[in-house]
């Protein structure tokens, strides 16, 4: 996990690379391009965020949610990926992308060169294979399975139409505000007993977001 610093750039983010990898002749990135379920920009989940928070480790991520309140989490991570790729290190990068059931639909070499254009033109069409809701307003939802697998808040905020901050734009009939795990209202009692919620506390506080380590209000029965 060790990294070292190539510098802070105009805007003032400090950029952090990992020691491996300035060490290395080269690193081809890979990652799944996908919306993103905190921020909403032209690059969201991809190659870019797994070049400035992945290859920057904690002192990475640390920096780029330090940012959220003036630049934006989104342009801080372009930025500091802006900066690692000119440091001559990337050589490219295998995108990733998923349809509905989390199924490979497709993969694509990107060269360094035009990076980020391409992957605004992915992220275009990852929006496009994602699941969705058939419902344009209910009062209810339940969500039977949750885990990192599916999203780093735990439900896919795209698709059920909270973010971990609150709504999105558009999604209409989700009244209740969304608050600590999965961004839910409610949770089941064997949930919240069988959470080790020490270890979300790491992710919640460097995102700027700590509320999201809680337990709901009123855990439901089993």
């Amino acid at each position: 996990m060790e990294t070292r610093s190539i510098g802070k750039t105009p805007e003032g983010v400090e950029v952090f690379l990992a020691a491996t990898a300035l060490d290395s002749d080269g690193v081809l990135l890979l990652n799944r391009v996908k919306p993103h379920t905190d921020y909403k920009g032209r690059i969201e989940s991809g190659l870019t965020k797994i070049c400035a928070i992945g290859l920057g480790k904690y002192e990475g991520a640390e920096e780029c949610h330090g940012h959220l309140y003036d630049i934006g989490l989104g342009e801080a991570i372009r930025i500091a990926a802006a900066r690692i790729v000119s440091s001559g290190k990337i050589l490219g990068g295998l995108a990733i992308l998923e349809n509905a059931y989390h199924e490979t639909a497709r993969m694509e070499a990107v060269p360094v060169e035009g990076l980020f254009a391409r992957e605004e033109g992915l992220l275009e069409e990852a929006r496009g294979l994602m699941g969705r809701l058939p419902l344009q307003e209910l009062d209810v939802l339940i969500c039977e399975r949750m885990g990192k697998n599916i999203s780093g808040a735990g439900l896919d905020t795209n698709i059920i139409g909270r973010s971990v901050y609150g709504y999105f734009p558009g999604s209409r009939g989700r009244r209740a505000w969304p608050r600590s795990i999965a961004s839910s209202s409610w949770i089941s009692r064997m949930r919240a007993m069988g959470t080790p919620w020490e270890w979300g506390w790491p992710t919640s506080s460097r995102s700027g977001s700590p509320g999201r380590s809680g337990i709901p209000s009123r855990p439901s029965m089993p």
